[in-house]
């Protein structure tokens, strides 16, 4: 059984940047200026705490008074515009129904109320 198809199709795809212009921007440099980028936040509980980020290699999770205030800088610093909070909960908070999430003193709500109080225009 064969297909006949009507119209023009390439027999192969392009591969060039230029071939299509919607995609010329995306191939025009190997990587993305930091204006493209988001700089992930891992904040975990404890005071003045820090341990390496097992799935994230050279990222440390931090107590969110330390990220909010140190990570900011270094995002303005290196022209990230924007940064991801991921909180790493401990295990015995952990439930079916992440209950965590929606606890007003949890890691993320207190991370935002630091980043507030240390950057209030930005927050």
């Amino acid at each position: 059984m064969g297909f006949d198809f009507a119209g023009s199709f390439p027999l192969a795809a392009c591969a060039g940047c230029g071939a299509m212009n919607f995609r010329a921007g995306s191939c025009a440099s190997i990587g993305s200026p930091p204006d493209d980028l988001i700089y992930p936040v891992f904040v975990l509980d404890g005071a003045k705490r820090e341990e390496p980020v097992r799935f994230a290699a050279g990222h440390l999770a931090q107590d969110p008074w330390i990220s909010c205030s140190m990570m900011p800088r270094l995002c303005a610093k290196l022209s990230i515009p924007a940064l991801a909070l991921f909180p790493v909960v401990a295990s015995e908070r952990k439930t079916p129904d992440g209950a965590e999430a929606w606890n007003p003193e949890g890691l993320v709500p207190r991370a935002v109320r630091a980043l507030k109080d240390r950057f209030p225009i930005s927050a």
